[in-house]
């Protein structure tokens, strides 16, 4: 009986280190991309989020309220820390001519409120 619950553990314990790996590996391939890239250009330099949440200092992938590439599409929520706080800004990025172009962004506050 021991042997067989030691067993389970082990394979527990494999899954868990597969799923950790895996999603390790899906951020690095997300934030390695010329969608992401675009995206965290985007908000870092366009004068209405400036405007809005002040000169962007730092960036970051907010891996947990998701990421999606579907084909020419892809959509990001990307954390950004300015002089006025921290803002998550949702971007859609489209796939045109090859070259990645904002569609749509969206400022929210940090708590899921919407600042504009």
């Amino acid at each position: 009986m021991w042997s067989l619950i030691k067993s389970k553990a082990g394979y527990l314990v494999a899954l868990a280190v597969f799923l950790l790996m895996l999603l390790l590996v899906l951020y690095i391939v997300a934030k390695n991309t010329d969608a992401y890239d675009e995206a965290a250009r985007f908000v870092s330099e366009d004068a209405r989020i400036v405007a809005s949440i002040g000169t962007v200092q730092k960036t970051s992938l907010k891996f947990w309220d998701g990421f999606e590439f579907t084909g020419n599409n892809a959509n990001f929520s990307i954390e950004a820390t300015s002089e006025k706080g921290t803002f998550v800004v949702d971007v859609h990025v489209r796939r045109v001519g090859g070259a990645w172009r904002v569609d749509t962004a969206e400022i929210r506050g940090r708590d899921g409120g919407l600042t504009s």
